[in-house]
């Protein structure tokens, strides 16, 4: 029984290499692959955490008031229910 093992290849030379380990021993900085086209990003650790935390509280701001505004609604039809009824 034969395998056919493939390995990646290693496009960096031995330089580059040990350049990229050290970076991501970089404890200040903090590396990720981008949203879109391959590419990789290098980012300061603190603006990277600020970054998330941003979105993240945006998209919880967006769904409590997604949240409020059903209520609202609600309340208001109950409301209109309520005093047509009258």
């Amino acid at each position: 029984m034969s395998r056919n093992i493939h390995f990646a290849h290693n496009n960096l030379n031995k330089a580059e290499r040990q350049a990229l380990k050290r970076l991501s021993k970089n404890s200040d900085i903090t590396i990720k692959p981008a949203d879109k086209g391959g590419a990789t990003v290098i980012l300061n650790s603190i603006d990277y955490y600020n970054e998330a935390k941003r979105q993240l509280i945006n998209k919880i701001t967006v769904e409590n008031l997604r949240s409020i505004k059903q209520k609202s609604f609600r309340l208001n039809q109950s409301m209109y229910r309520y005093t047509s009824q009258k």
